[in-house]
């Protein structure tokens, strides 16, 4: 069998979820493939989306950002993590090669790793990133404030200047570190379920309004949810596992697909990542969404969601006193945007990319 690597970030489940569509696209394309995941996320996230022919190592190969909560980033201590992984880069690479070549991989895919390009390099087998946003762009920013770590923001670049050929998302920030980019479209998971039979299995009439709160519970804990219970003829599905107290329903992580949720609701409430807000792009929802500081990407996101009206930011003292009734019935009178007018076939492009490359590199 032919085999790729895939080394994804664990900052965040938005990394992995774009990167198991690719990988669906890819085993549904080639019989022939195994995928290998090198990954610090939760067994569950491929359990529900795959179903064969991966193995999945939890790894930690990457930092993200270091956070209390998915709304503040402490910026020194991120610098300080990407000096610890810059200062064993070299050598933690090397390894990775003999991994690689030990286990007869003959491409790796990264979102977005540094170590995974040198591995690459290292090991003289194409590495080919995926993205909308890359580490140096995030951290660089932190360096004006702690300027002993401009070498760190270097480091991360020429990490990055080893890649092949970067597949590069929407709402993409500043990626001048890959040489070579070729944009594609949207990611996005879709349903396997009717919203009809996920509102049956939890119990919601059909004329219910649904509000996903895709929050972890920490992030939850921020929010004055008793306020949130005084708000009429709406429900708040959440993500604890600890049931039902009046209009908020909890339920587990793993207790359907993602996708299936935003489907069978009507609003999402998040912050805006890439994951949350392709997914809401494929199922055409809504999303009312939290401030982020101190995060690149943020910016780019939160401009595109207000220029193309596909939803709305709560300010943080509204988010955090749970005063969401106004905003979510402003968005409930809106007429929305028009939803066929993006282009959501970048999984299906991602893998013929792949795919091209890989026999490519098998006819050397």
């Amino acid at each position: 069998m032919r085999k790729i690597a895939f080394y994804i970030s664990g900052h965040g489940y938005g990394h992995a979820t774009r990167c198991i569509e690719v990988i669906r696209q890819l085993l549904a394309s080639d019989p022939d493939l195994f995928v290998y995941i090198k990954a610090h996320v939760p067994g569950w996230l491929f359990t529900l989306n795959l179903k064969e022919r991966y193995h999945h190592i939890p790894e930690k190969c990457d930092v993200g950002a270091i956070q209390s909560n998915s709304y503040e980033v402490d910026k020194e201590a991120t610098l300080e993590a990407y000096a610890t992984y810059c200062r064993r880069l070299e050598r933690w690479a090397q390894e990775e090669a003999r991994w690689l070549k030990s286990q007869r991989i003959s491409l790796v895919v990264a979102d977005i790793p540094p170590v995974a390009f040198e591995a690459a390099y290292e090991a003289g087998i194409p590495g080919i990133g995926l993205t909308n946003f890359s580490w140096d762009w995030i951290c660089e920013p932190y360096t004006e404030e702690f300027p002993a770590f401009r070498w760190v923001v270097d480091c991360l670049r020429r990490a990055y200047s080893r890649c092949t050929l970067l597949l590069q998302l929407p709402m993409a920030g500043d990626l001048r570190a890959f040489p070579l980019r070729k944009p594609i479209p949207f990611i996005v998971r879709k349903p396997d379920l009717p919203p009809t039979t996920v509102r049956k299995k939890l119990g919601i009439p059909e004329n219910q309004k649904v509000i996903l709160v895709a929050l972890r519970p920490a992030d939850l804990a921020l929010v004055d949810t008793a306020a949130l219970q005084q708000i009429s003829n709406v429900l708040f599905i959440t993500f604890d596992g600890q049931g039902r107290t009046g209009n908020l329903l909890s339920i587990a992580n793993d207790a359907f697909r993602f996708p299936n949720l935003v489907a069978a609701a009507d609003v999402v409430v998040s912050k805006p990542g890439y994951g949350i807000v392709s997914e809401c792009l494929g199922n055409r929802k809504p999303l009312l969404f939290a401030a982020r500081k101190d995060f690149a990407e943020y910016d780019v996101l939160a401009r595109f969601l207000t220029e193309k009206k596909l939803g709305a930011l709560i300010p943080p003292e509204d988010f955090r006193s749970g005063n969401w009734a106004p905003f979510l019935q402003k968005i409930f009178a809106s007429p929305g945007p028009d939803w066929g007018a993006f282009n959501l076939s970048g999984a299906t492009e991602a893998a013929r990319e792949i795919l091209t490359l890989l026999t490519r590199s098998g006819q050397k």
